[in-house]
């Protein structure tokens, strides 16, 4: 019987460390993708769309290569702060975005509220990176996010909505 336990948390051990360094591998894999593809930016065809969503004006540039999507850029404005993502695409698929939140001072904004005009008062980013469909990695600022969170599950759904929409602004699925 104890032979049966050792055996078993000695197998255990073993899938965790292989799962991490898997996890580790397609980050790895993600990293080079997001690196090729900023470095080749100038390259790529740019197209820019101004849309409306939940009465907010979007604007998005989308980036490709071939008739391949490679990068959305959005940037949006609300009160008190704007957004702005980039979303990173391989063979069509999502594998990684960055959000930048910039929150605003209401005092030093005097035209309309979340301009640029305003004084920062801080940034906030959010690095998400995904395989096949679903998130693999959340990094909220520098601190790395449980999959097992609310924050996780927020994040995974809203980014894929966010994608999603994004690339039906141009026709694709």
């Amino acid at each position: 019987m104890k032979t049966r336990i050792v055996i078993l948390t000695i197998a255990a051990l073993f899938w965790t460390q292989a799962a991490f360094a898997q996890t580790g591998q397609r980050i790895a894999s993600i990293q080079r993708e997001f690196s090729l593809i900023t470095r080749n930016a100038g390259k790529l065809k740019k197209q820019t769309k101004e849309t409306e969503a939940e009465e907010t004006a979007i604007e998005a540039t989308y980036f490709s290569s071939g008739g391949e999507l490679k990068k959305i850029t959005a940037f949006f404005t609300t009160e008190g702060f704007t957004t702005s993502f980039e979303l990173f695409y391989s063979s069509g698929e999502l594998i990684f975005a960055l959000e930048a939140e910039r929150r605003y001072d209401p005092a030093f904004m005097p035209n309309m509220p979340g301009s640029e005009s305003g004084k920062v008062i801080g940034i906030v980013e959010r690095r998400l990176y995904f395989h096949e469909g679903k998130m693999i990695r959340f990094l909220d600022g520098k601190t790395p996010v449980t999959k097992d969170s609310e924050d996780w599950q927020i994040a995974e759904n809203g980014m894929a909505v966010r994608s999603k929409n994004l690339k039906e602004g141009i026709g694709l699925k």
